[in-house]
């Protein structure tokens, strides 16, 4: 008897060990300590089926833990994936996510802030290119131009022309500009699922043929007033423009009467599209401002000088693009390099949450002499997602 009951309770103990989930720990903190951990860890949660917590989440800013945007985000990745989790609230310093099988059905989501749709789209963007058909997301009540966050622009202009090369297809579109403090923009996303990502090699300076843009800017400001500021930048650009390159730079205005806001996106590429890269900026005060002409212009320069400074150290992608790249490059079949500025703070994090969920991912950085300019190498692993095995460990 005694041997039977000792057999018995050995059972029990090796059913709980089966059934405990097994969490990757992230450091919330690490580097800068912002969103781009919980993006990134969610998204490769997803993908690779691996339960993750992550601790400490935004603990040195001056309103730690989760704010509405990366809240909604969270529950938007959940709702794609009918994950179990824990923590998503606002002001929660940890979260707890175990995903389950990626289904890409119609989801809609409101913000209900001026919380940044853009970085929504980085949340999920990797996790539904991996589902078995067509995602199509509504993003209501939201930001669509805010600072800190990837323009709606280069979100719909600029990186699906890039991800194209690693055969990811997809369709950003804005219905209704929403800024800061207000929110109340609406967009939406189509995602074609490709289950197997092709390398990217975007390491060749090539001529700049063309530079095009927009100058997005609300209908408080005079007509007399936009001209002056358009000239002003568009003047700017063609200073800094190679020889022989063309120019097109859009004005779009939107309805918006209680908020104030101007964003810059300028985008320069050569004939074989080898080589696009973008600067951009936000204008979006509080209040209206004094001298708008000069204000905006000033505010808006540093998008043209970035490109300038790209122009110059002669690279194919740039800042704001180059973390968005990190999780395609580590997830596909092959190598992909590519030449870029500095890295940024966003780009570290984002190869920091990769090696928590791929420690035998390898890549490379390498200084280009005499430029301001890196190649970054990344081993993909070659990742294939497998529903059937989510299910069948269920």
């Amino acid at each position: 008897n005694l041997t039977q009951h000792l057999d018995l309770s050995l059972n029990m103990v090796e059913e709980k060990k089966s059934t405990e989930v097994e969490y990757i720990d992230i450091d919330g903190d690490y580097l800068e300590g912002g969103g781009q951990i919980l993006r990134n860890s969610s998204a490769y949660s997803s993908i690779l089926q691996k339960p993750t917590v992550v601790r400490a989440i935004r603990a040195r800013r001056a309103n730690p833990g989760l704010a509405t945007q990366h809240t909604k985000g969270l529950m938007l990745t959940k709702m794609i994936t009918n994950a179990k989790t824990e923590g998503i609230k606002v002001k929660s310093g940890i979260i707890k996510f175990n995903p389950g099988v990626i289904e890409n059905v119609e989801q809609e989501i409101a913000i209900g802030t001026a919380g940044a749709i853009t970085l929504l789209v980085q949340s999920v963007l990797p996790v539904c290119i991996f589902g078995s058909k067509m995602a199509e997301i509504s993003f209501n009540q939201g930001g669509t131009n805010v600072p800190w966050s990837p323009t709606s622009y280069s979100v719909a202009n600029v990186l699906p022309r890039i991800l194209a090369k690693m055969g990811i297809q997809y369709n950003y579109s804005v219905e209704r500009e929403g800024v800061f403090p207000s929110g109340g923009g609406s967009a939406s996303l189509a995602v074609v699922p490709c289950p197997k990502l092709l390398p990217i090699t975007m390491d060749q300076p090539e001529v700049i043929t063309k530079i095009t843009g927009r100058l997005l800017i609300c209908e408080q400001i005079s007509k007399k007033d936009v001209e002056q500021i358009y000239d002003n930048l568009f003047n700017a650009i063609d200073k800094v423009a190679p020889a022989g390159a063309s120019l097109d730079i859009k004005i779009e205005k939107f309805q918006n009467r209680k908020d104030w806001a101007a964003c810059l996106s300028v985008v320069a590429e050569s004939e074989s599209e080898g080589v696009i890269f973008h600067g951009e900026d936000i204008f979006n005060p509080k209040r209206g401002p004094k001298k708008p002409v000069a204000d905006i212009t000033r505010a808006l320069m540093p998008a043209v000088e970035r490109l300038e400074k790209y122009l110059q150290d002669e690279i194919c992608v740039d800042e704001h693009i180059q973390d968005q790249l990190i999780i395609f490059m580590a997830l596909a079949h092959g190598t992909s390099r590519i030449r870029t500025c500095q890295l940024s703070d966003h780009t570290k994090t984002a190869l920091f949450v990769a090696k928590q969920f791929l420690p035998d991912l390898q890549y490379e950085i390498e200084n280009v002499p005499d430029k301001e300019a890196y190649f970054i190498t990344v081993h993909g692993i070659g990742h294939t997602y497998n529903a059937a095995s989510k299910e069948e460990a269920e």
